[in-house]
């Protein structure tokens, strides 16, 4: 039987971490690859980085850096779906089975409900355009914040090859949104944060 091949979106953080430690504890045969959405800028730079040291540490999973295209403003609500279509293509190119989206809806439900009905009418939507759009699932939406980090802890995933910073630096700024969200999980599961950790920024060697 032929192996399946899986894509998982991978941002750099701490869910594309948990989600391909998943993929990879399933005991079916398949091939992996991680999917970054590449854009411009600094802090773009900082999750491209992250991402390249996930797909290290998981020496089985092959990265593909594909271009963002060309969007309008984030506020524009066409963007999701140019986004989510440009990826679907790419994979329905590159004859995947299953694409893992790491989303996480933190308990919101709804939220969740009406995004798995607008995902599954846009995916039909590239099926009736005669790709072979493969099947998406999203295995941490239901979790919250603290769940997922638990998880992540059950797993023993590096959670210093996670990038959660808004900022630029070489360190999290502890200040936005994503790094209060960040130090809340580990300070739930009573953990020191390894990025916080004096040498856990050293230089990582070029690719």
């Amino acid at each position: 039987m032929s192996a399946m091949k899986t894509m998982i979106l991978c941002g750099g953080g701490m869910r594309s971490l948990v989600a391909t430690a998943l993929v990879l504890a399933e005991p079916r045969k398949q091939v992996i690859s991680l999917l970054h959405l590449v854009r411009a800028g600094e802090h773009a730079a900082r999750r491209l980085s992250f991402a390249r040291r996930q797909a290290r540490h998981f020496q089985t999973c092959r990265l593909v850096e594909l271009a963002e295209p060309d969007l309008a403003p984030s506020q524009d609500p066409a963007r999701f779906d140019t986004l989510l279509e440009s990826i679907l293509e790419h994979a329905a190119e590159a004859h995947i089975d299953r694409l893992i989206w790491p989303a996480q809806f933190d308990g919101d439900f709804a939220r969740l409900a009406a995004m798995t009905e607008h995902v599954m009418l846009l995916r039909h939507r590239l099926l009736a355009r005669g790709l072979n759009v493969p099947r998406i699932e999203t295995p941490l939406a239901e979790l919250t914040d603290i769940q997922l980090g638990e998880l992540g802890a059950v797993m023993n995933v590096p959670w210093e090859l996670a990038w959660s910073c808004a900022g630029v630096g070489e360190q999290p700024c502890r200040e936005c949104a994503g790094c209060r969200r960040r130090a809340a999980v580990f300070a739930a599961m009573l953990l020191d944060d390894p990025l916080l950790s004096q040498g856990s920024m050293r230089r990582q060697p070029a690719r």
